[in-house]
Protein backbone atom coordinates (compact mmCIF):
# COMPACT_ATOMS: atom_id res chain seq x y z
CA UNK A 1 0.00 0.00 0.00
CA UNK A 2 2.83 2.34 1.06
CA UNK A 3 4.70 1.44 -2.26
CA UNK A 4 1.64 2.17 -3.98
CA UNK A 5 0.97 5.87 -2.93
CA UNK A 6 4.73 6.79 -3.04
CA UNK A 7 4.58 5.40 -6.84
CA UNK A 8 1.42 7.73 -7.24
CA UNK A 9 3.52 10.86 -5.34
CA UNK A 10 6.66 10.12 -7.90
CA UNK A 11 4.32 9.85 -11.25
CA UNK A 12 2.59 13.16 -9.82
CA UNK A 13 5.88 14.90 -9.34
CA UNK A 14 7.27 13.75 -12.76
CA UNK A 15 4.62 14.90 -15.23
CA UNK A 16 4.81 18.69 -12.88
CA UNK A 17 8.25 18.73 -13.47
CA UNK A 18 8.09 17.62 -17.02
CA UNK A 19 4.81 20.36 -17.57
CA UNK A 20 6.75 22.94 -16.45
CA UNK A 21 9.43 22.31 -18.58
CA UNK A 22 7.17 21.96 -21.27
CA UNK A 23 4.93 24.80 -20.89
CA UNK A 24 8.09 26.95 -20.35
CA UNK A 25 9.58 25.87 -23.50
CA UNK A 26 6.41 25.94 -25.74
CA UNK A 27 4.17 27.49 -23.84
CA UNK A 28 0.82 26.83 -22.52
CA UNK A 29 -1.31 26.43 -25.65
CA UNK A 30 1.77 24.46 -27.74
CA UNK A 31 2.20 21.48 -25.08
CA UNK A 32 -0.40 18.99 -25.33
CA UNK A 33 -1.10 16.03 -22.94
CA UNK A 34 0.67 13.55 -25.18
CA UNK A 35 3.46 15.70 -25.14
CA UNK A 36 3.47 15.56 -21.42
CA UNK A 37 2.73 12.22 -20.69
CA UNK A 38 5.59 10.92 -23.14
CA UNK A 39 8.04 12.44 -21.92
CA UNK A 40 7.57 11.00 -18.35
CA UNK A 41 6.29 7.55 -19.90
CA UNK A 42 2.76 7.21 -18.82
CA UNK A 43 -0.41 7.20 -20.17
CA UNK A 44 -2.93 10.34 -20.57
CA UNK A 45 -5.32 9.07 -18.04
CA UNK A 46 -2.46 9.96 -15.57
CA UNK A 47 -3.11 13.41 -16.26
CA UNK A 48 -6.50 12.76 -15.23
CA UNK A 49 -6.36 10.75 -12.35
CA UNK A 50 -3.65 13.31 -10.87
CA UNK A 51 -5.12 16.39 -11.93
CA UNK A 52 -8.31 16.26 -13.72
CA UNK A 53 -7.46 18.35 -16.74
CA UNK A 54 -4.41 20.91 -18.80
CA UNK A 55 -6.08 23.55 -16.94
CA UNK A 56 -5.70 21.86 -13.46
CA UNK A 57 -1.94 20.81 -13.90
CA UNK A 58 -0.53 24.16 -15.45
CA UNK A 59 -2.12 26.18 -11.88
CA UNK A 60 -0.39 23.28 -9.87
CA UNK A 61 2.76 23.18 -11.71
CA UNK A 62 2.61 27.47 -11.23
CA UNK A 63 2.10 26.73 -7.84
CA UNK A 64 4.60 24.23 -7.11
CA UNK A 65 7.36 26.46 -9.09
CA UNK A 66 6.37 29.50 -6.84
CA UNK A 67 6.59 27.59 -3.46
CA UNK A 68 10.14 26.24 -4.85
CA UNK A 69 10.96 30.22 -5.45
CA UNK A 70 9.19 31.40 -2.05
CA UNK A 71 11.87 28.48 -0.33
CA UNK A 72 14.59 30.67 -1.58
CA UNK A 73 13.81 34.08 -1.21
CA UNK A 74 12.85 33.12 2.67
CA UNK A 75 16.10 33.93 4.61
CA UNK A 76 16.47 37.34 2.50
CA UNK A 77 13.08 37.95 3.36
CA UNK A 78 13.79 37.10 7.17
CA UNK A 79 16.92 39.23 7.37
CA UNK A 80 15.02 42.39 5.59
CA UNK A 81 12.06 41.92 8.45
CA UNK A 82 14.63 41.68 11.19
CA UNK A 83 16.10 44.80 9.99
CA UNK A 84 13.04 46.63 10.04
CA UNK A 85 11.85 45.43 13.44
CA UNK A 86 15.35 46.61 14.73
CA UNK A 87 14.87 49.88 12.77
CA UNK A 88 18.80 48.88 11.42
CA UNK A 89 17.48 50.22 7.85
CA UNK A 90 18.93 53.65 7.51
CA UNK A 91 21.91 54.45 5.57
CA UNK A 92 25.01 51.91 4.66
CA UNK A 93 22.90 49.35 6.66
CA UNK A 94 19.65 49.98 3.87
CA UNK A 95 22.42 49.71 0.63
CA UNK A 96 23.57 46.63 2.14
CA UNK A 97 20.27 44.95 2.27
CA UNK A 98 19.54 45.96 -1.21
CA UNK A 99 22.43 44.71 -2.52
CA UNK A 100 21.60 41.49 -1.02
CA UNK A 101 17.76 41.57 -2.19
CA UNK A 102 19.00 42.61 -6.05
CA UNK A 103 21.94 40.21 -5.79
CA UNK A 104 19.35 37.30 -5.03
CA UNK A 105 17.19 37.98 -7.56
CA UNK A 106 19.55 38.32 -9.89
CA UNK A 107 20.96 34.82 -9.14
CA UNK A 108 17.13 33.17 -9.20
CA UNK A 109 16.76 34.91 -12.45
CA UNK A 110 20.40 33.65 -14.03
CA UNK A 111 20.67 29.88 -12.36
CA UNK A 112 19.53 27.11 -15.36
CA UNK A 113 17.94 25.53 -12.57
CA UNK A 114 15.38 28.40 -12.77
CA UNK A 115 15.24 28.96 -16.24
CA UNK A 116 11.62 27.35 -16.64
CA UNK A 117 9.76 28.71 -14.11
CA UNK A 118 11.46 32.38 -14.94
CA UNK A 119 9.86 31.66 -18.45
CA UNK A 120 6.36 30.67 -17.38
CA UNK A 121 6.78 33.85 -14.69
CA UNK A 122 7.21 36.04 -17.49
CA UNK A 123 4.60 34.59 -19.85
CA UNK A 124 1.73 34.74 -17.36
CA UNK A 125 -0.50 36.43 -19.54
CA UNK A 126 -0.62 33.23 -21.72
CA UNK A 127 -1.63 30.64 -18.77
CA UNK A 128 -5.21 29.55 -18.39
CA UNK A 129 -7.00 32.16 -16.23
CA UNK A 130 -7.18 29.73 -13.22
CA UNK A 131 -2.73 29.75 -13.55
CA UNK A 132 -2.38 33.49 -14.32
CA UNK A 133 -0.75 35.67 -11.27
CA UNK A 134 0.57 32.99 -8.93
CA UNK A 135 4.20 33.52 -10.11
CA UNK A 136 4.59 36.85 -10.83
CA UNK A 137 2.77 37.49 -7.31
CA UNK A 138 5.95 35.86 -5.98
CA UNK A 139 8.40 36.49 -8.49
CA UNK A 140 8.05 40.32 -8.98
CA UNK A 141 5.74 41.74 -6.81
CA UNK A 142 6.89 40.61 -3.63
CA UNK A 143 10.10 41.32 -4.41
CA UNK A 144 9.05 44.69 -5.56
CA UNK A 145 7.15 45.48 -2.35
CA UNK A 146 10.08 44.34 -0.06
CA UNK A 147 12.99 46.83 -2.49
CA UNK A 148 10.66 49.25 -2.44
CA UNK A 149 10.84 49.48 1.68
CA UNK A 150 14.48 49.42 1.47
CA UNK A 151 14.62 52.13 -0.85
CA UNK A 152 12.33 54.44 1.05
CA UNK A 153 14.67 53.38 4.26
CA UNK A 154 17.61 54.11 2.10
CA UNK A 155 16.36 57.60 0.64
CA UNK A 156 14.85 58.63 4.22
CA UNK A 157 12.19 60.89 1.91
CA UNK A 158 11.50 59.74 -1.43
CA UNK A 159 8.18 59.02 -1.82
CA UNK A 160 6.44 55.35 -2.01
CA UNK A 161 5.40 56.34 -6.00
CA UNK A 162 9.20 57.15 -6.53
CA UNK A 163 10.21 54.41 -4.73
CA UNK A 164 7.81 52.17 -6.41
CA UNK A 165 8.94 53.48 -9.73
CA UNK A 166 12.29 52.33 -9.10
CA UNK A 167 11.86 49.21 -8.12
CA UNK A 168 9.71 48.52 -11.10
CA UNK A 169 12.87 49.66 -13.05
CA UNK A 170 14.97 47.26 -11.22
CA UNK A 171 13.41 44.00 -11.83
CA UNK A 172 12.54 45.25 -14.90
CA UNK A 173 16.37 45.41 -15.82
CA UNK A 174 17.50 42.42 -14.80
CA UNK A 175 14.65 40.50 -16.43
CA UNK A 176 15.91 42.14 -19.71
CA UNK A 177 19.45 40.91 -19.02
CA UNK A 178 17.58 37.39 -18.57
CA UNK A 179 15.84 37.17 -21.66
CA UNK A 180 19.09 38.82 -23.66
CA UNK A 181 22.42 38.12 -21.42
CA UNK A 182 24.10 39.26 -24.36
CA UNK A 183 23.77 42.28 -23.72
CA UNK A 184 25.81 42.71 -21.38
CA UNK A 185 28.77 41.95 -23.17
CA UNK A 186 28.39 44.79 -25.40
CA UNK A 187 27.67 47.45 -22.79
CA UNK A 188 30.68 46.28 -20.20
CA UNK A 189 32.71 43.30 -21.68
CA UNK A 190 35.39 43.57 -18.94
CA UNK A 191 32.58 42.21 -16.25
CA UNK A 192 33.43 38.48 -15.89
CA UNK A 193 29.52 37.44 -15.54
CA UNK A 194 26.43 39.16 -16.23
CA UNK A 195 25.63 38.58 -12.80
CA UNK A 196 27.86 40.74 -11.63
CA UNK A 197 27.68 43.37 -14.15
CA UNK A 198 23.92 43.63 -13.62
CA UNK A 199 24.45 44.10 -9.76
CA UNK A 200 26.73 46.71 -10.27
CA UNK A 201 24.77 48.14 -12.82
CA UNK A 202 21.48 48.25 -10.10
CA UNK A 203 23.73 49.49 -7.76
CA UNK A 204 24.97 52.23 -9.22
CA UNK A 205 21.60 53.16 -10.50
CA UNK A 206 19.88 53.22 -6.72
CA UNK A 207 22.96 55.35 -5.56
CA UNK A 208 22.29 57.65 -8.28
CA UNK A 209 18.56 57.82 -8.40
CA UNK A 210 17.67 61.01 -6.09
CA UNK A 211 13.70 60.92 -5.06
CA UNK A 212 12.19 64.16 -7.22
CA UNK A 213 13.14 66.96 -5.04
CA UNK A 214 16.58 66.05 -3.71
CA UNK A 215 18.21 66.52 -7.18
Amino acid sequence: MNGSKEKNASTKQQILKAAIKLFAQQGYDATTTRLITEQVGVSQSAISFHFNSKEKLCKAAAEYSANGLAASFEEIYGEIETAFAQDATRGDAALALISKLLKKQISFAFDPRNRSAVSLALNDKSLPSCARGILPAVLFEKFEAQLTRLLLAYSNGGSAVWAQAVSRAADGAIFAFFEKPSQYKKARPSFESAEVYVLDFLIAGVKRCAPPGDT
